[in-house]
């Protein structure tokens, strides 16, 4: 009896092949995935993936499809701005996603990543840090009111925060991992009485004008639509991401084959995705043991392509060895591209053990009756030989601090239309190249319209802030007022949220100006130093005088980078003066103001204040905010969770870096340094430092220090050289020269790196002092007033006057431009040569100067001619 079933299914195997059509031949093109879940082994050892991709490779398949997302967790390794939690059954440090792309690139078989994108779990989530935990006023509900459905827990598509969270998730794996396609997989509402989260259904009534209470039925046409819409933003929304950022990357979606269910009762328009070519790819699950209804809904895929690309999902899991071969072929035979195998590991119904490759029955009859011969993956021309281009952006209400919801979006001369989605996200995809007026409309709001080119296989990003400012640079926004919404070009962070408590820092990326944002308390934002971002917010000024940005929108442009080095500078020169009317400043301050910048400086520890967590650093400035200690401020405290800073003891000789701040008591501000975290205090031994041979000689001598001493007091820093009434520095405010005398030493003050002296000296002299270690980052000098300056090279070798830059606070200039263009300066410095005892000059090659490099141990005389300068010096 068994020999008569055997015999009679291969009759019926063998004619279902000759019914079904061709054979195809060697490297024909054909997508061949083989599908492997995380519900079961597959990939989450090596030795799994060994096994998956050697299955994939003697199958003569050219694809495998793993799930890295099957409910809000990662197989793989999320980075930041992806909040995924990593998934419980694999082992630390191991990266499957990876292991996958090395294995299988190494065959030459293609890797798509699966994400599971609105189902988050199927029980609650023990880890707090789960995005069910985090977030459950995400959860999509049932119109009664209940969060759980038949296969889980949902976040609901209307949701924005939902919307970014997942798009987030999407581009960490696009951007970061070597994938050739992402699959998205419950790309859909739960059922038809879904999407009533009170977040979506305001959201809807906002949209219509609907009164506060309304409540729609789930079978309303108006709903329905709307809730279509949200799914099709975002699947517009990552495939435009995607193709700015990695073209060649497939989008595939695996889809409800049943066109009418996907429609009306998952709210999924894969028909409109495919048309319109906001998809590459569609899997439709074909899950059924009716070779008649798979054949009818191969059909329907196909039909309603819009000309990408269809590759059939077959249930081989429900469905027998044979009835698999047969749909698989009828896939072929109807016009799909490909097909793909669900699952791997169970591959027929009579499959017992669903966590082991060993049907090898299955494969056998795989390579015989199908997959006789290799294949390629079939060429998408609409991604090799791109002709049209896109357009997508933000828009954004800068003055609220939040997006800008369903704004019409309009290409003008072309008569085409699009709404935006609840993050401000707008695209318009596959357009004829050309010039175009861009206009965004939304009630409450004037129109903006703007010019964009857009070019065959590019995507051009073009924003709009339809209330408040688009800024230059972070400087010119500190100089509008409060309340008006500014939007920031990127910026770098210096100060990461994962560093202070709710809030982070950003500056220029040439360093003119730095300003302080401050998040809302329920933010997903994590930024950390070396982090690129566009800030979009209201400004404020702090009871202390600081401006911020309050409740901002915050789009991370990219992660990783390298953290920018701090410009270290004597605590004289920090904080600065007003920087204009809206721009508070150090009272009494002078110079530039760089309050938000991230600095470095030097000094002894004087007092420590463990209660409100701050401690006084004194390197001999004479700041002091009239308490019993000199120096500056520096405050550790304020820190996100985990983050701990242990403050140094009275005494130590430190080096520190942060943010330039103020703190106020009572109508007076004063300089101080907020740190990030331990790394920012450094311990310095001040070691000893001799200066070079004829660095002093008999007669007039203009000198300086490289580093700063360890003691800052004029007698201990020259030592046994005789000083008294021999040693002047040079005030640039009152432009006089102060003469140090032993019984007034506080009227001269102390000795400063970057700061010139004039030495008349009786005999030759060698100097040596302790001092703090060489610096290692570009030093700021500051030039106050308009006139002439006495500065020194603050570093132990000399550096290129070509390489000097100039800043306002507004702008940052090389020492060129600032002097033979902007006219800020004299392009000469005046240096004194101690042996002929006469001015030389210092310049660019073309004055001809009898140096071009700012000398270590020398002091140098700058004209400058206008107020409030500093000189920054590249290390």
């Amino acid at each position: 009896m068994r020999l008569k079933l055997r015999l009679t299914r291969l009759l019926a195997a063998s004619l279902l092949l000759v019914a079904a059509g061709r054979q195809v031949s060697s490297d024909s093109p054909e997508h061949r995935a083989l599908w492997a879940y995380a519900w079961g082994n597959g990939f989450k050892t090596p030795d799994e993936v060994a096994g998956l991709v050697g299955r994939a490779k003697s199958a003569n398949c050219n694809v495998v499809v793993v799930e890295v997302r099957k409910t809000g967790d990662a197989y793989y390794i999320p980075f930041r701005p992806n909040n995924d939690v990593r998934a419980s059954d694999i082992a630390e440090g191991f990266d499957p996603l990876q292991e996958v792309i090395n294995q299988a690139h190494a065959e030459g078989i293609q890797v798509y990543a699966w994400v599971v994108v609105y189902r988050v779990a199927t029980s609650v989530p023990a880890d707090p840090d789960h995005i069910y935990n985090r977030h459950s006023e995400w959860l999509c509900m049932a119109n009664n009111g209940s969060t759980s459905f038949g296969e889980g827990y949902y976040v609901d598509p209307g949701v924005p925060g939902a919307a970014e969270w997942n798009f987030n998730v999407c581009m960490d794996l696009i951007s970061r991992y070597d994938i050739d396609g992402l699959v998205f997989d419950i790309i859909r509402y739960p059922q038809q009485n879904s999407g009533y989260n009170p977040i979506a259904l305001q959201r809807f009534r906002d949209r219509y004008g609907l009164a506060p209470s309304y409540v729609p039925q789930y079978t309303d046409s108006l709903f329905s639509a709307w809730r279509r819409e949200q799914v099709t933003h975002f699947v517009r929304k990552v495939y435009a991401s995607m193709l700015d950022v990695k073209p060649n990357v497939v989008l595939a979606a695996a889809t409800f084959s049943d066109r009418n269910d996907a429609y009306n009762y998952r709210f999924q328009d894969w028909r409109t995705w495919m048309m319109s070519g906001i998809l590459d790819a569609n899997y439709p699950m074909t899950y059924t043991t009716s070779l008649t209804t798979f054949t009818n809904r191969v059909n329907d895929a196909v039909a309603n392509s819009g000309g990408r690309h269809v590759y059939v999902l077959q249930g081989s899991y429900m469905n027998t060895i044979q009835d698999s071969m047969a749909q698989l072929l009828r896939a072929r035979a109807n016009g799909a591209q490909g097909e793909g195998i669900y699952r791997y590991c169970f591959t027929h119904k009579y499959d017992t053990n669903t966590d082991e490759d060993d049907e090898s029955e299955f494969y056998s009859a795989l390579v015989s009756q199908v997959y006789s011969g290799t294949a390629v993956v079939p060429v998408m021309t609409w991604k090799s030989s791109p002709t049209w281009g896109h357009v997508k952006g933000r828009v954004i209400d800068a003055t609220q601090g939040k997006p800008v919801d369903a704004a019409w979006v309009t290409i003008d001369e072309l008569g085409l239309g699009t709404y935006g989605d609840g993050t401000g996200f707008y695209a318009h995809l596959n357009v004829t190249p050309g010039t175009y007026t861009l206009t965004v409309s939304k009630a409450g709001y004037a129109p903006q319209s703007k010019r964009v080119t857009i070019n065959a296989g590019s995507v051009t990003t073009i924003d709009f802030v339809l209330s408040g400012t688009a800024v230059g640079s972070i400087a010119s926004a500190k100089q509008m007022s409060d309340g008006i919404g500014v939007a920031l070009p990127p910026a770098v962070v210096t100060a990461g949220n994962n560093q202070l408590l709710g809030k982070f820092y950003v500056q220029d990326v040439m360093r003119t100006s730095g300003i302080l944002v401050e998040l809302p308390s329920d933010s997903d934002v994590l930024v950390h130093p070396g982090d690129v971002v566009r800030v979009f917010g209201p400004l404020g000024t702090s009871a202390d005088g600081e401006r911020r940005i309050t409740s901002p929108v915050v789009l991370i442009e990219s992660v990783g980078g390298q953290p920018p080095e701090p410009i270290e500078m004597c605590q004289k020169d920090l904080g600065g003066e007003a920087g204009g009317p809206n721009v508070p400043g150090v009272t009494n301050g002078l110079g530039v103001n760089n309050i938000g910048l991230l600095v470095r400086t030097s000094g002894r520890v004087v007092g420590v204040d463990q209660t409100n967590q701050y401690f006084y650093l004194d390197d001999g400035s004479g700041c002091s905010d009239g308490s019993e200690y000199e120096g500056i401020r520096v405050y550790y405290g304020g820190l996100a969770p985990g983050n701990t800073i242990t403050a140094p003891s009275v005494g130590d000789h430190v080096r520190v870096t942060g943010i330039s701040w103020i703190y106020r008591i009572g109508e007076n501000r004063y300089r101080a340094i907020r740190m990030r975290d331990q790394n920012d205090l450094v311990l310095d031994s001040c070691p000893s430092l001799t200066a070079p041979p004829q660095t002093i000689l008999p007669g007039w001598n203009v000198i300086s220090v490289p580093r700063t001493p360890k003691d800052p007091a004029p007698s201990e820093t020259f030592g046994s050289v005789n000083i008294d009434g021999c040693l002047w520095r040079w005030d640039a405010v009152t432009h006089s020269f102060n003469m140090y005398d032993p019984w007034m030493p506080e009227a001269f003050g102390n000795i400063l790196r970057g700061e010139g002296y004039w030495l008349n000296a009786e005999s030759a002299c060698d100097l040596t002092f302790n001092a703090f270690s060489p610096g290692s980052t570009d030093f700021w000098i500051g030039l106050p007033r308009n006139g002439w300056q006495l500065v020194g090279c603050p570093f132990d070798d000399g550096k290129e006057w070509d390489t000097a830059l100039i800043t306002d606070g507004l702008e940052v200039l090389p020492i060129i431009v600032a002097s033979k263009t902007r006219g800020w300066m004299d392009s000469v410095g005046w240096w004194w040569d101690n042996v002929t005892q006469s001015l030389k000059t210092v310049g660019f090659p073309e004055d001809f100067p009898e140096s071009e490099t700012l000398m270590p141990w020398h002091g140098c005389w700058l004209m400058t001619y206008r107020d409030r300068l500093a000189l920054i010096v590249q290390d």
